[in-house]
Order: C-alpha cells, then structure tokens, then sequence
C-alpha cells in the first residue's frame, strides 16, 4: 500500500494505467495529453521520493524496475528496489546506437523548474539535435519520477551508481542496445565517469562537464578537513569517490574520455579535475582534459549543451586537438 502523501501519485498511475492499455498511435497521443507532473516544490526530494509498486512500474511508460543489492566497504551490504524513469527522444530505435544523458543535482528551488513528461521529452529531443545521437535522458534515482533512493541525501553513493548501471543495463535489454556513449553535467557527469571507472566494457564514448569527479579532494578544497560528504552529509564510507575506482575501470582501446572543465568553475576546484586526470593517467585510463570554455552561467558551471556537442564532434571523427580547439572556442 502506498503510504498517505502519495494519494496523487496513486491517481496519476490510475490515469498511467488506463492510457497505457490503449496500443499503438493513439495510445502515443493520449500519454502526450496527459502530460505528467513532476514535483517542483521539492517536497518530494526533502522528504524522500514516492514509493511505487513493481506492477504500477511495469505500468508505466518509459519506465524499469530495478532490484539488486549493493556491498561497499565497511558496511553491510544494503537491498534497493524502486522504479527508474527514462525519455527517450524521437529517433530512439532498438539495436542502434544511443546516448544516455545524466542531469546534474536537483536539490536547490527551481531545480525542478522542467518538471513534467512533456518537458523532460521534448529536452531528449534538443539532445538528440545537438549530439547528432538518439538519446535517452535518464531520470536520476528520486526526481523526475523515478524511486529508489532520497536524491538530496544518496547521491554520490555506491548506491546511486549501482542502481544507475542496472538501469542501463535494463534498458540495454529492453531496446536490444550493444555499445554505448555517455554525456553528463555536474552531478550527471560524475555518474558518466563512475560508469567507466565501475568496469562497463560497452561504452564507446564519455562527455563529463562540470564532474565531482574526485569528491574528496572536492571537498577538502571547499571547506577544511570535512568529516562527511559536503553535498549530501554522508559518512566517507558511504561515497563511492570515483578517483578512488581508476584502478577498476577495464581497458578498452574502442573508449574515448573527454572531461570539460572551467578554471573559474565556483562549484567543482579546477585542482580537484587535475587530481583526477592526472590519478587517471597514472592508472592508465586515458581521459582527454578539455579546458578553456568560457560562460557555464554565473558560476561557470554548466556545460550540459557543449557535452552533447563534444559527443557530436567525436562522431563525426574530430581529433582530440580539434575538438580541444573548438571547446575552448565555444561560450555557453
């Protein structure tokens, strides 16, 4: 039984259900009339997200349930389940190649500011346009839909990473996917990063703008001696620090790695990126250093629409200095 607060979620999964019985184009224009709400007063993301059954998962379009359970060091090893939401854009098509797109943070007001179904599909879609891939924009576990984990408290987590790779691995199967790239910004771009580092052998190409790519060195270049993950409050043990996992990432001579960064960058240290980059190279997990962009708003930050371009670029078979060329170019 769902709990009391999720009284509108269980009317939204009844409309779900109904539109979701109907098949073919006209089902397709129903989900669109629907255009499902998300929630923008952060209610959910304070308090933790609302839990859905598997059946109402399985009801859902654009949906996965995951199930696994995650070890990590010095600690017992924890079971997560819940659903993962996806929006795929137009030219998203069984066995061809795919993009998966990670959203940084949504923790502060207005993080929400694009929350619902038709706004979520319709960025796939610029996403698509910029990358020159069919992509899938993944709903990271707690917002937009998706369960499984408090996103304000359990980011950065093993347990984000795990879930977020049986995801992939979910839809991989769903869709008959075999090789694919990643694009992230932010906290998005870490989660493009941990994929490599946790041992995916099936990604050819990896765009990170803006990554918390070395969360310790992070934070120890934004408050001293932190006892605990400055962003989310949790205990050391608890991160799943990617600079700590180079050593787990699989060769892969197919891989390319470009990480965008910003010296005036206010939320992510630039000596936290070379800390990772140069970790990287000593690990040998080549990663290409794209500096020099200009702009990312007020804080020089996000970077979100020049990753996708990058991943444009790489395609079109751009060498590393030309592509470096263009990024330090480009202003957002």
């Amino acid at each position: 039984m769902l709990p009391r607060r999720s009284g509108i979620a269980t009317l939204w999964m009844a409309a779900c259900t109904t539109t979701l019985a109907m098949t073919g184009h006209a089902g397709d224009q129903a989900l669109d009339a629907l255009d499902e709400r998300f929630d923008a007063s952060h209610r959910d993301i304070a308090r933790g997200p609302l839990r859905l059954t598997r059946a109402q998962c399985e009801a859902t379009r654009h949906a996965v349930w995951v199930a696994l359970t995650v070890s990590k060091p010095e600690q017992p090893p924890r079971r997560v389940d819940g659903c993962i939401r996806y929006f795929p854009s137009p030219q998203v098509a069984p066995g061809q190649p795919v993009l998966f797109f990670f959203h940084g943070d949504r923790v502060e007001p207005g993080g929400l500011a694009d929350g619902s179904w038709r706004q979520q599909m319709a960025q796939a879609q610029r996403i698509e346009q910029r990358s020159g891939m069919p992509t899938i924009s993944l709903a990271r576990p707690g917002v937009y839909g998706s369960t499984v984990l408090n996103h304000r408290y359990e980011r950065r987590t093993h347990e984000e990473v795990a879930v977020v790779s049986a995801t992939i691995d979910r839809i991989k199967a769903r869709y008959g996917f075999d090789r694919i790239s990643l694009a992230g910004q932010s906290g998005g771009a870490y989660l493009a990063l941990a994929m490599v580092v946790s041992g995916r052998t099936d990604i050819d190409a990896v765009v990170a703008s803006g990554a918390p790519a070395a969360v310790r060195v992070r934070a120890a270049h934004l408050r001293s001696n932190p006892a605990s993950d400055i962003s989310t409050g949790q205990d050391w043990r608890n991160v799943y620090d990617p600079m700590d996992h180079i050593a787990d990432a699989r060769p892969d001579a197919r891989r390319k790695v470009y990480l965008i960064a910003n010296r005036d960058d206010q939320r992510i240290p630039y000596a936290s990126v070379l800390a990772f980059v140069n970790a990287a190279a000593q690990g040998k997990l080549p990663v290409v250093l794209l500096d020099g962009a200009t702009g990312g708003g007020k804080q020089h930050h996000n970077h979100a629409r020049l990753a996708q371009r990058v991943i444009r670029w790489h395609r079109m078979g751009l060498g590393e200095q030309e592509i470096a060329r263009k990024v330090a170019a480009e202003a957002e």
